[in-house]
């Protein structure tokens, strides 16, 4: 696995990486990593069979696109010229395709680039693992894979899951979540600040947390097992109206409603029965209203 190391020169100027792009400072940034001399720079075609596609975006956007192709295809654009080291940087390692923002280099100058990354992929790919972090920017698109891990520090995932995946994991420290998903066993959705929205056709277990940001969560079969938490925000969560759900439901301020028929067995409780009540759910809401509605 590929490691990589960032070290920012001014140690105290800029403390984030979104200040690579859109504002100059006259930072050089240290950006290494494992065998980067095997990259290749610059826009380029993918003719392999890639499985893994393992990508670091330091700042800027990505696209994935499903294309009528049989090969990968990398472009990159910028609003300013890109020397070589300033490129994105690539490498096949057997079916691993590992997709760097720029060069393994000290002192390399990458203020106020506006860096913009698509890919288009064959349609039907299908890789055994995604796993794409950004610093500071946003994604869109989507793929199949097996496993799905997205992370941003700073920036609004909207991603589209296709086909089955065993798991997806999606982080955001600032920024919103926006997924979509056929059919998954495990989905884990983080945002320390933003919104989450998901519109998933069939998972197993699925979990998703908001320090500060509303949760708008769409189910078309309801989940085994369902954990939905928001410290400052509201939940509001489209069920099936034949639902079969046994919810705790906890609000510290706001109210609780749904237009599902549904028992209250303890009318001092936070228990709620839809239907047989066979599915657990737990839904927790520091402050703000939970609102249940049928689909």
């Amino acid at each position: 696995m590929i490691k990589i190391k960032r070290i920012i020169c001014l140690s105290a100027v800029v403390a984030a990486l979104g200040c690579l792009t859109g504002c100059s400072f006259g930072v050089r940034t240290n950006y290494t990593y494992d065998n980067g001399d095997k990259y290749v720079a610059g826009d380029r075609e993918i003719s392999e069979n890639i499985e893994i596609l393992d990508i670091d975006y330091v700042s800027g956007e990505i696209t994935l696109n499903e294309s009528d192709t049989e090969k990968i295809s990398i472009k990159e654009t910028a609003k300013v010229t890109l020397d070589d080291k300033q490129k994105v940087h690539t490498w096949v390692n057997g079916s691993t395709l590992y997709v760097r923002y720029c060069a393994s280099a000290k002192g390399l100058d990458l203020n106020d680039l506006d860096k913009k990354l698509t890919m288009d992929m064959p349609k039907g790919i299908e890789l055994s693992k995604l796993k794409i972090q950004l610093s500071s920017g946003d994604l869109s698109g989507g793929c199949a894979a097996k496993n799905i891990k997205l992370n941003a520090s700073s920036g609004n995932l909207t991603f589209e899951q296709k086909g089955s995946s065993e798991e997806i994991s999606v982080e955001v420290s600032s920024g919103k979540i926006d997924l979509t998903a056929e059919n998954a066993d495990d989905v884990k959705l983080i945002s320390s600040s933003g919104e989450i929205k998901a519109d998933i056709e069939k998972v197993k277990n699925y979990k998703s947390e908001s320090s500060s940001g509303d949760e708008n969560i769409s189910f078309t079969n309801v989940p085994e097992e369902t954990s939905i938490v928001a410290s400052s925000g509201d939940i509001t969560l489209h069920l099936p109206k034949d639902a079969s759900v046994s919810a705790d439901i906890s609000t510290s301020s706001g109210d609780v409603s749904s237009d599902i028929e549904h028992s209250k067995p303890n009318k001092d409780g936070n228990k709620y029965v839809f239907g047989g009540g066979k599915n657990k759910m737990s839904i927790s809401t520091s402050s703000g209203d939970v609102e249940i509605l049928g689909k």
